[in-house]
């Protein structure tokens, strides 16, 4: 059955709502081991990443990994006015936090990265596809980021999602703006989805 993406974000987010927190808790660790033991983890330095709210997948173990392993993390800020281009800053333990008008916490006051020298983003998602589709919440800050970097800078960085395995579906109709991933982070498997 071919869904609509409202249809499908409705259909996803209801699901993912039906998870135990034991599972939760569970899935999240797994995906931080199993992210751990990549090539993309143990190659690379600086690290975007987010602060997960409501049903999405914890990114807690996956940052304390980053932290661990004396990596360098940061969080996606939200320009005011937005103009669709994500700011990434320095996320450290001590870091203080602020919700911004999603209701998504930023770290306040924090050295920003040039989007230049990031080396790994990790999105959030609703769903994705084994063509490397990502279905986010539709508001476009991830595309739109990518695409000034990409236009901006000939080295391309690595784009991953964090999922549960069942956010796995059969297709997700791109649009012409949609940038594909090059992988997902679930707790069953690291799924490659390109040539990096």
């Amino acid at each position: 059955m071919a869904y609509s993406k409202t249809a499908l974000r409705q259909k996803l987010i209801k699901l993912r709502q039906e998870f135990s927190v034991d599972f939760r808790k569970r899935a999240a660790e797994a995906a931080a081991e199993i992210f751990l033991k990549t090539p993309h983890f143990s190659n690379h330095q600086h690290f975007a990443c987010y602060h997960a709210q409501k049903s999405e997948m914890d990114t807690a173990p996956l940052i304390n990994k980053i932290w661990g392993a004396k990596k360098q993390c940061y969080l996606p800020v939200i320009n005011t006015p937005p103009n669709k281009v994500l700011q990434f800053v320095h996320y450290e333990p001590h870091s203080q936090l602020k919700k911004n008008d999603h209701k998504i916490f930023e770290p306040i006051a924090s050295q920003e990265i040039s989007l230049h020298n990031l080396e790994v983003i990790i999105a959030p998602l609703l769903g994705f596809d084994l063509q490397g589709n990502r279905l986010g919440m539709g508001l476009g800050y991830y595309d739109h980021t990518l695409s000034y970097l990409y236009e901006q800078n000939k080295k391309k960085c690595i784009y991953l999602g964090l999922a549960y395995a069942i956010q796995c579906v059969d297709r997700i109709q791109a649009d012409i703006w949609d940038i594909p991933l090059d992988g997902v982070i679930t707790e069953q498997q690291f799924i490659c989805l390109s040539r990096l």
